[in-house]
């Protein structure tokens, strides 16, 4: 391209497109078409609209994560398409199945986790799930399935992992599966490219139902010491309906099972599962002794005098508590601080996809969230590189509410959540080469308050800057006004430079530069401030926040003051 220019862009299903307009943009050619053909991309089309805009259409074989940004020297927009799949073998078909990393994902949370329990301990299982498949990828170098040649991983959760396709889904949850589903997607979008790293790779981010009150560590379960599996406690599942559970045997069963009808617990691990039980003058480990015995737990608690065992928790009780996840979710944790609970020492790392002329590798990141800008791409051999991390101040940009969360609604049903995001990407445009821009979000999805936070503080951001639009049941209030947090000296100087740039650009009312104990401002670690634009609720103000070069107009402003604030603290 000659120079930067303005984008949009949107997917289509039935079949599967990428559609991104560009305007204004103009070409030599009314229209082409380039065949591609390479198992995820068949076509690439183009056309010349009118009101100088080119469509630029992507044929895909399928549904595949993106995400696009501007690289500069030459100007040039980067189209990325994740094409990271998974080959499965599904015992339910006895057949060997290839599907995209993220479907492969929401389907091992459905047969996982409960598709009810809290958003937050979703994603946790989310990471840990992608997580562990990458450490188990042939592509990156992982063993597979061991049990079955030619796969990844396999749908046995006594193996590798659960898995559930849709169409089992569907049979299952009837009229329930797009609610269901739909949280699961969120879950796996909301995390995309998230995975815990301990050294220069993924962790083995194993994982069970309930851990019974202390969870186990790797050296006590299998006999092998892993930093980051060490065991904690763990109140949180007692929720859990398989947090305690009572079984009973007949004499005739414990003497096939054990060879006697003599049993007594001898040793204890540290976190209270079964070391070694004495049966008739054998010695059986914990792990056997459940083995033997069909135990949920290892975690035994008692044997009782009527040919019972009382045990507590389901599973290994290795990493994550699944239970304990959906406690510390209710409790108003993150999955981040889950996460950083059960696995302790691991960090939160994205996936590096490596240029198709090399083999796909991981390459652990600096700490992400949700929503986080690309990372530098490969440069073509004779092309200057863009700037490199760390060279440019550091700046995160929030479109407020997404998702799930629209925000306040203007005449004729304008959402605020779909111009927040205009004019934030907008900004980003202009801010591109002089500033390294994170976006937390670049897309309509949901996103927390704490991730928004989270990000800046991960990317160790110089400022956070949230774009708004106001709303009133007053239909005739009207004007920007722009807020930050009372003890923040470089937030109240943020909040004037870029109050004074919109106040410009939208040429309305001045409502003032005002403080507020705004969650995103009083959680930030850096310097912060939230501009409300105008009143989406204003009729005039709604026409105006309507209008794509009124919303471009208004992301330039932005842009200026951002720039005009890093001048002045230089």
């Amino acid at each position: 391209m000659s120079g930067p220019t303005g984008y949009t862009w949107f997917s289509l299903n039935g079949p599967p497109r990428l559609v991104f307009d560009l305007r204004p943009a103009a070409t030599g050619m009314a229209s082409g078409a380039l065949t591609v053909e390479d198992g995820l991309v068949r076509a690439v089309r183009w056309a010349t609209h009118p009101e100088a805009r080119v469509r630029v259409v992507l044929d895909l074989t399928r549904p595949a994560p993106h995400r696009a940004f501007w690289l500069t020297d030459p100007p040039r927009l980067v189209l990325d398409v994740d094409r990271l799949e998974v080959t499965l073998y599904d015992h339910e078909r006895s057949v060997l199945t290839v599907l995209p990393f993220d479907e492969y994902l929401a389907g091992v949370l459905a047969a996982e986790m409960p598709a009810s329990f809290q958003l937050e301990a979703l994603r946790a299982q989310a990471v840990a799930a992608r997580t562990y498949t990458l450490r188990r990828l042939r592509a990156f170098g992982g063993r597979g399935c061991p049990a079955h040649p030619g796969a990844d991983v396999c749908s046995d959760p006594g193996h590798c992992q659960g898995y559930r396709s849709p169409e089992r889904l569907r049979e299952d949850w009837k009229e329930d599966f797009q609610r269901h589903f739909s949280r699961l997607t969120e879950a796996v979008g909301s995390t995309r490219r998230l995975f815990l790293a301990h050294g220069q790779g993924p962790a083995d981010t194993v994982y069970h139902s309930t851990c019974g009150g202390h969870t186990a560590s790797a050296a006590e379960a299998w006999g092998q010491t892993v930093p980051y599996l060490p065991g904690v406690p763990c109140e949180y599942c007692e929720i859990s309906p398989r947090y305690r559970e009572t079984k009973r045997f007949s004499l005739a069963d414990l003497e096939r099972r054990l060879g006697t009808t003599l049993v007594g617990l001898t040793r204890r691990t540290p976190s209270g599962r079964a070391e070694s039980v004495e049966a008739g003058g054998r010695t059986f480990s914990g792990l056997e002794t459940r083995s033997r015995l069909g135990l949920p737990s290892s975690l035994i608690q008692e044997f009782g005098g009527e040919l019972t065992v009382t045990t507590r928790g389901w599973g290994h009780g290795v990493g994550l508590c699944q239970w304990g996840a959906e406690g510390q979710a209710r409790l108003g944790r993150t999955f981040r601080e889950i996460l950083r609970y059960y696995y302790p020492g691991t960090t939160i790392s994205g996936v590096s996809f490596s240029p198709a002329a090399a083999p796909p590798g991981l390459e652990p990141a600096p700490p992400g969230a949700p929503g986080d800008g690309p990372a530098p791409e490969p440069t073509p051999p004779g092309e200057p590189a863009p700037p490199p991390p760390g060279s440019l101040p550091v700046v995160v940009l929030d479109p407020g509410h997404g998702g799930l969360d629209p925000g306040a609604s203007g005449p004729g049903g304008l959402a605020e959540k779909d111009v927040n995001l205009a004019v934030v990407l907008a900004a980003a445009e202009v801010l591109a080469g002089r500033a390294e821009v994170h976006l937390t979000r670049r897309e309509d999805r949901t996103v927390s308050l704490r991730e928004r936070t989270d990000l800046a503080e991960v990317r160790k951001a110089v400022l956070f800057l949230s774009v708004h639009n106001n709303g009133s049941v007053h239909p005739e209030a009207g004007g920007t006004e722009t807020y930050h947090y009372p003890p923040s000296s470089l937030g109240a100087a943020l909040a004037g430079l870029v109050h004074r740039r919109v106040l410009a650009a939208a040429g309305r009312r001045d409502r003032g530069v005002k403080q507020a104990n705004f969650f995103v401002l009083r959680e930030s670690k850096c310097p912060a401030a939230l501009v409300e634009v105008l009143f989406i609720t204003n009729p005039e103000e709604a026409r105006l926040l309507a209008d794509r070069e009124f919303q471009r107009r208004v992301g330039e402003a932005v842009a200026a003051g951002v720039l005009d604030y890093l001048e002045k603290v230089r």
